[in-house]
């Protein structure tokens, strides 16, 4: 987690962004990227040349206008020791956003959003969503203020083991970088119910075979799934919840359909999200 990008737009949402931002860099002794996305009307390839001069032209301005804004967050948000770099570009937000991430190394996107709740902004249809589902380094989704200070991790599992190692590799990763506790948890359902002395069971494999340490295991029993891990987030008094990804299909992997949407619209703490390579199976 070296190189942080933060996609902002001068929302206090983006600010609570760059915030949580600059302490894991500085616990990581890295670096972070302000990028601000001018969304501009795409023009047809016949006038590529005058459209370039016309960005090159608008690019200025629009430094020239931004400059005192982005003072503004810096001075209001010392680096105090963290490179951070800020760079104005025009087109989409999630294309620009991603491309910036790749041109550059990015390890990890931290993105700030308004949404509180799914009837006033459904996360997987922002921007943020977008990010999210597209893109293939982790994401932390920072939906209200965070102290920076992540002390206990959430990390809810189906205890499918077969694609799980990158996963639990970026997340111990995170757990050492950030020196927090990690909490895992398989949420056990009434369409999808076992006992609790199998879950268990599975949970301990789980972390023997991954070498998890410094964490605890729990079953959960609940109605939901998605409710489930809410509420035991809420329980253990999180700063972050982790949720694994697949790229085919941007939801997350121990969560189908639509409780991957109603775990992000409903959980206010940051929320990390990374890709899970697929293995491909062979016919």
């Amino acid at each position: 987690m070296k190189k942080i990008l933060v996609p902002f737009d001068f929302s206090p949402a983006s600010a609570n962004a760059y915030r949580l931002a600059l302490s894991i860099a500085r616990q990581a002794k890295g670096s972070v990227r302000l990028l601000h996305v001018v969304e501009f009307p795409s023009m047809p390839n016949t006038v590529l040349a005058p459209v370039r001069q016309m960005e090159e032209k608008l690019l200025n301005e629009f430094n020239s206008k931004l400059a005192p804004k982005i003072n503004a967050i810096l001075k209001a948000n010392p680096a105090k020791g963290v490179k951070t770099t800020v760079s104005i570009e025009i087109g989409s937000v999630t294309s620009r956003t991603l491309e910036h991430a790749a041109r550059h190394d990015c390890d990890l996107i931290i993105i700030g959003t308004h949404g509180r709740s799914a009837v006033r902004e459904p996360i997987l249809g922002t921007n943020a969503g977008k990010i999210l589902r597209l893109s293939t380094v982790p994401v932390i989704i920072v939906k209200g203020p965070s102290t920076g200070k992540i002390r206990n991790i959430v990390f809810a599992t189906d205890l499918q083991t077969d694609d799980a190692a990158d996963v639990v590799s970026k997340i111990k990763q995170l757990q050492r970088l950030l020196k927090a506790k990690l909490h895992v948890v398989y949420v056990n359902t009434p369409a999808h119910f076992e006992t609790d002395v199998a879950s268990l069971s599975k949970l301990e494999k789980f972390a023997r075979r991954f070498k998890l340490s410094n964490c605890t295991f729990d079953v959960f029993n609940h109605n939901s799934l998605g409710e489930g891990v809410v509420e035991f987030a809420a329980w253990k008094k999180a700063e972050l919840v982790v949720m694994a990804t697949h790229r085919r299909t941007g939801l997350a992997h121990i969560l189908t359909g639509n409780k991957a949407e109603e775990v992000l619209n409903r959980i206010t703490f940051p929320i990390w999200t990374c890709v899970v390579k697929q293995k491909i199976k062979s016919k």
